[in-house]
Protein backbone atom coordinates (compact mmCIF):
# COMPACT_ATOMS: atom_id res chain seq x y z
CA UNK A 1 0.00 0.00 0.00
CA UNK A 2 2.85 2.39 0.88
CA UNK A 3 4.53 1.52 -2.43
CA UNK A 4 1.31 2.27 -4.34
CA UNK A 5 0.92 5.55 -2.47
CA UNK A 6 4.50 6.56 -3.44
CA UNK A 7 3.84 5.72 -7.11
CA UNK A 8 0.64 7.75 -7.09
CA UNK A 9 2.38 10.68 -5.38
CA UNK A 10 5.27 10.63 -7.89
CA UNK A 11 2.85 10.30 -10.81
CA UNK A 12 0.71 13.18 -9.53
CA UNK A 13 3.80 15.35 -8.99
CA UNK A 14 5.01 14.57 -12.53
CA UNK A 15 1.64 15.43 -14.02
CA UNK A 16 1.50 18.65 -12.03
CA UNK A 17 4.95 19.69 -13.26
CA UNK A 18 4.09 18.80 -16.85
CA UNK A 19 0.83 20.70 -16.67
CA UNK A 20 2.56 23.75 -15.20
CA UNK A 21 5.10 23.75 -18.02
CA UNK A 22 2.37 23.78 -20.66
CA UNK A 23 0.24 26.32 -18.82
CA UNK A 24 2.35 29.29 -20.01
CA UNK A 25 0.17 31.71 -21.93
CA UNK A 26 1.17 31.88 -25.62
CA UNK A 27 1.94 35.34 -27.02
CA UNK A 28 -0.93 35.15 -29.52
CA UNK A 29 -3.57 34.62 -26.83
CA UNK A 30 -3.13 38.16 -25.48
CA UNK A 31 -5.11 40.52 -27.70
CA UNK A 32 -4.08 44.17 -27.87
CA UNK A 33 -6.84 46.75 -28.09
CA UNK A 34 -4.90 48.44 -30.91
CA UNK A 35 -5.70 47.67 -34.52
CA UNK A 36 -3.31 46.34 -37.13
CA UNK A 37 -3.08 49.79 -38.75
CA UNK A 38 -2.51 51.45 -35.35
CA UNK A 39 0.36 49.02 -34.80
CA UNK A 40 2.00 49.73 -38.16
CA UNK A 41 1.66 53.50 -37.82
CA UNK A 42 2.79 53.42 -34.18
CA UNK A 43 5.84 51.31 -35.05
CA UNK A 44 6.73 53.89 -37.70
CA UNK A 45 6.81 56.70 -35.16
CA UNK A 46 5.00 59.94 -34.61
CA UNK A 47 4.66 61.96 -36.73
CA UNK A 48 4.54 59.43 -39.55
CA UNK A 49 7.27 60.16 -42.08
CA UNK A 50 9.81 58.36 -44.22
CA UNK A 51 13.07 57.86 -42.35
CA UNK A 52 16.18 55.70 -42.34
CA UNK A 53 14.86 53.05 -39.94
CA UNK A 54 14.53 49.88 -42.01
CA UNK A 55 12.90 47.93 -39.19
CA UNK A 56 9.62 49.88 -39.18
CA UNK A 57 6.70 50.02 -41.63
CA UNK A 58 6.76 53.47 -43.26
CA UNK A 59 6.64 52.08 -46.81
CA UNK A 60 3.89 49.57 -46.01
CA UNK A 61 1.74 52.25 -44.34
CA UNK A 62 2.32 54.69 -47.23
CA UNK A 63 1.40 51.97 -49.75
CA UNK A 64 -1.80 51.12 -47.84
CA UNK A 65 -2.79 54.79 -47.82
CA UNK A 66 -1.82 55.47 -51.45
CA UNK A 67 -3.81 52.51 -52.77
CA UNK A 68 -6.79 52.91 -50.44
CA UNK A 69 -6.35 49.32 -49.22
CA UNK A 70 -6.11 50.56 -45.63
CA UNK A 71 -9.92 50.59 -45.74
CA UNK A 72 -10.12 46.77 -45.67
CA UNK A 73 -8.99 46.72 -42.05
CA UNK A 74 -11.46 47.17 -39.24
CA UNK A 75 -14.29 45.18 -40.84
CA UNK A 76 -13.07 41.62 -40.38
CA UNK A 77 -10.31 39.75 -38.64
CA UNK A 78 -7.25 39.29 -40.82
CA UNK A 79 -3.79 37.83 -40.59
CA UNK A 80 -1.13 40.04 -42.12
CA UNK A 81 2.35 38.98 -43.18
CA UNK A 82 3.89 42.45 -42.84
CA UNK A 83 7.18 43.19 -44.61
CA UNK A 84 9.27 45.84 -42.89
CA UNK A 85 11.03 48.64 -44.75
CA UNK A 86 14.20 46.53 -45.19
CA UNK A 87 12.13 44.06 -47.21
CA UNK A 88 11.18 46.87 -49.60
CA UNK A 89 14.83 47.97 -49.82
CA UNK A 90 15.75 44.42 -50.88
CA UNK A 91 12.95 44.31 -53.46
CA UNK A 92 13.88 47.61 -55.04
CA UNK A 93 17.65 47.72 -54.53
CA UNK A 94 17.33 51.03 -52.70
CA UNK A 95 18.59 52.21 -49.32
CA UNK A 96 15.88 54.48 -47.93
CA UNK A 97 12.12 54.73 -47.56
CA UNK A 98 11.52 57.46 -50.14
CA UNK A 99 13.49 55.75 -52.91
CA UNK A 100 11.97 52.34 -52.13
CA UNK A 101 8.40 53.67 -52.12
CA UNK A 102 8.92 55.57 -55.39
CA UNK A 103 10.56 52.51 -56.99
CA UNK A 104 7.67 50.25 -56.01
CA UNK A 105 5.07 52.68 -57.34
CA UNK A 106 7.05 53.25 -60.58
CA UNK A 107 7.54 49.51 -61.07
CA UNK A 108 4.05 48.25 -60.22
CA UNK A 109 1.80 51.31 -60.46
CA UNK A 110 -1.07 51.73 -58.00
CA UNK A 111 -3.02 48.62 -59.05
CA UNK A 112 0.07 46.43 -58.85
CA UNK A 113 0.95 47.77 -55.41
CA UNK A 114 -2.61 47.03 -54.23
CA UNK A 115 -2.29 43.46 -55.58
CA UNK A 116 1.01 42.94 -53.75
CA UNK A 117 -0.56 44.24 -50.52
CA UNK A 118 -3.51 41.83 -50.91
CA UNK A 119 -0.98 39.01 -51.29
CA UNK A 120 0.18 39.70 -47.72
CA UNK A 121 -3.25 39.33 -46.07
CA UNK A 122 -5.47 36.33 -45.40
CA UNK A 123 -8.94 36.16 -43.91
CA UNK A 124 -9.22 35.11 -40.27
CA UNK A 125 -6.83 35.06 -37.34
CA UNK A 126 -3.95 32.61 -37.79
CA UNK A 127 -1.33 32.21 -35.10
CA UNK A 128 2.08 30.84 -36.06
CA UNK A 129 1.07 27.30 -35.17
CA UNK A 130 -1.89 27.50 -37.56
CA UNK A 131 0.29 29.01 -40.27
CA UNK A 132 3.03 26.40 -40.07
CA UNK A 133 0.57 23.50 -39.99
CA UNK A 134 -1.36 24.60 -43.08
CA UNK A 135 -0.56 22.99 -46.42
CA UNK A 136 -1.37 26.27 -48.11
CA UNK A 137 -3.01 29.55 -47.20
CA UNK A 138 -5.23 31.46 -49.60
CA UNK A 139 -4.50 35.16 -49.58
CA UNK A 140 -6.99 37.98 -50.28
CA UNK A 141 -5.87 38.21 -53.91
CA UNK A 142 -6.76 34.51 -54.46
CA UNK A 143 -3.16 33.27 -54.68
CA UNK A 144 -1.72 30.90 -52.11
CA UNK A 145 1.39 30.69 -49.97
CA UNK A 146 2.87 27.74 -48.13
CA UNK A 147 5.12 27.53 -45.09
CA UNK A 148 7.87 24.94 -44.73
CA UNK A 149 10.76 24.85 -42.27
CA UNK A 150 9.98 28.35 -41.02
CA UNK A 151 9.95 29.96 -44.48
CA UNK A 152 7.04 31.30 -46.50
CA UNK A 153 7.05 30.13 -50.10
CA UNK A 154 5.15 32.33 -52.50
CA UNK A 155 4.90 32.37 -56.29
CA UNK A 156 8.07 34.37 -56.87
CA UNK A 157 9.48 34.86 -53.40
CA UNK A 158 10.60 33.26 -50.17
CA UNK A 159 10.32 35.03 -46.80
CA UNK A 160 11.47 34.39 -43.28
CA UNK A 161 9.71 35.38 -40.09
CA UNK A 162 11.19 38.22 -38.00
CA UNK A 163 8.49 38.39 -35.32
CA UNK A 164 5.36 36.28 -34.98
CA UNK A 165 2.01 36.18 -33.19
CA UNK A 166 1.34 39.88 -32.68
CA UNK A 167 -2.39 39.82 -31.79
CA UNK A 168 -4.50 42.93 -32.31
CA UNK A 169 -8.17 43.83 -32.05
CA UNK A 170 -8.75 43.08 -35.73
CA UNK A 171 -6.33 40.24 -36.37
CA UNK A 172 -2.79 38.91 -36.23
CA UNK A 173 0.49 40.26 -37.61
CA UNK A 174 3.57 38.22 -38.47
CA UNK A 175 6.52 40.40 -39.49
CA UNK A 176 8.50 39.04 -42.44
CA UNK A 177 11.80 39.93 -44.12
CA UNK A 178 10.74 39.85 -47.78
CA UNK A 179 7.99 41.40 -49.87
CA UNK A 180 5.88 38.56 -51.27
CA UNK A 181 5.39 38.92 -55.02
CA UNK A 182 2.31 37.24 -56.55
Amino acid sequence: MTHLLRILTVTFASLTLSFTTYADTPKWSTKSESTIVDFAVGASGEPFDFDTNGDDFDILVAALIATGTVAIFGENDYTVFAPNDNAFYLLTGTENDTDAFNAVVDLLEEEGVAAVLAYHVTDGVRNSRSVTRANSITMLDGNTISVENGLIFANQSEAGFIDIDNRFADGMVHIIDTVLVP
